[in-house]
């Protein structure tokens, strides 16, 4: 009973967290206590506010993401090769640029031109940004000073992002695909075949606000882009967006695509110290389905992020667009 304590007996609180659960917790003991209680509010990270700080981009301060319960764990893709060394999940990277104490020293390689980033999402759409966005504005925010120095000595000039499903589908928001498809210095690529709807599509899209908007900045996109640039002045850095592709497998750098023969190619034999070839049926997939005519080399030769300094991505590409495509 509030109403009965004494400034002889009050009472002290520890709160254990300074995410957002921690400071709900810790407001409502003050309000119902009042002047008679303490609460002292401890976390095992340098800063408070748990995700609100940490799961968003520096460069946003304004976005405040609420998960209360925490991301401690990843999706996996499923695929082999995504435990090599260099591929990362974004978790890991947003921690790591964001200073979180058991990532700040994780070995993120920058070494490489190329990044690949699985995903279609305002998080995908944040890390991709981060790698492409002059140094100098990431300075002046909150970013971890490790990670600043780091992106200054980066050789990322070229980030891609991969969706399984396509622009109809795609979860970021409008404002923040605006954002990086009007970054400076940077060429934006995205496949106009790719934005061709479907009856379903188009009927999903008159029926969400959301998703009929990002299409429509995408079209933008496609409409704007100019036509190639004389080498003085033209942008430095390249976005690529390919939609309707999944990965099939993360292969090691050293991997020779021009001397692989698919119809005798050994899962068992292949570099079993860094792939789990028992975790990859070679069954299940059709090599004689394989065509190797719509092997698409732009988007497949490149390093990964989520594989910055690993791995090459073998994508799933198939006639009519890859998986999921109508």
């Amino acid at each position: 009973d509030a109403g009965a304590l004494t400034s002889h007996d009050p009472l002290h609180f520890c709160v254990v967290g300074s995410g957002p659960a921690g400071f709900y917790t810790a407001d409502k003991l003050l309000s119902k206590f009042g002047d008679h209680i303490q609460v002292d509010i401890m976390d095992r990270l340098p800063t408070p506010f748990g995700l609100v700080r940490s799961g968003v981009a520096p460069d946003h301060p304004g976005t405040k993401v609420v998960l209360a319960y925490g991301t401690e764990s990843d999706r996996a893709l499923n695929v082999p090769g995504e435990d090599l060394a260099g591929v990362w999940s974004a978790r890991e990277l947003v921690w790591w640029y964001n200073g979180h104490p058991d990532y700040s020293t994780l070995p993120i390689s920058l070494e490489h031109d190329t990044a690949v980033i699985f995903g279609l999402g305002n998080v995908a759409v944040d890390c991709a940004r981060v790698l492409l966005r002059e140094v100098d504005d990431l300075a002046v925010t909150d970013m971890a000073s490790h990670a600043v120095d780091a992106l200054r000595k980066s050789q990322v000039r070229r980030v891609v992002l991969f969706g399984r499903r396509g622009p109809a589908q795609a979860a970021f928001t409008p404002k923040e695909l605006r954002e990086i498809l009007g970054l400076p210095g940077v060429k934006v690529v995205i496949h106009e075949e790719d934005l061709t709807l479907s009856e379903a599509e188009q009927a999903h899209l008159k029926a969400n606000r959301i998703s009929r908007r990002v299409h429509e900045v995408l079209s933008k996109a496609v409409a704007a882009a100019s036509p190639p640039q004389p080498t003085e002045g033209a942008p430095d850095k390249e976005l690529h967006l390919r939609f309707f592709r999944s990965p099939a497998a993360l292969l090691p750098e050293s991997w020779d695509p021009e001397s692989w023969d698919a119809e005798s190619w050994d899962a068992e034999s292949w570099d079993a110290e860094s792939w789990d070839a028992e975790s990859w049926d070679p069954e299940s997939w059709d090599a004689e389905s394989w065509d190797p005519e719509s092997w698409d080399a732009e988007s497949w030769d490149a390093e990964c992020l989520l594989g910055l300094s690993c791995a090459r991505l073998r994508g799933h590409v198939g006639t009519g667009g890859g998986a999921g495509r109508r």
